[in-house]
């Protein structure tokens, strides 16, 4: 089951119920210009906003491990 909240525009935000720390990532695809939209629970106020297209070659991306942190130094 997802946790969601509905935060004071009216727009719904999900984050994975394995989220126990209260640091974690939340999504939306609701967001009334029809992109998704990514923000972190810590920091509301800024929100990455993504095309649907991004938004699928985002996620390509992470299933394929391109963001893993062994690019990172």
């Amino acid at each position: 089951m997802e946790n969601m909240t509905t935060d004071s525009n009216g727009e719904n935000w999900k984050r994975s119920p394995r989220c126990e720390s209260g640091a974690c990532v939340e999504v939306s695809n609701e967001l009334p210009d029809g992109k998704v939209g990514m923000r972190a629970t810590e920091h509301p106020e800024t929100v990455l906003r993504f095309g649907q297209e991004q938004w699928r070659d985002f996620l390509a991306d992470v299933a394929l491990g391109n963001f893993d942190g062994s690019a990172v130094k």
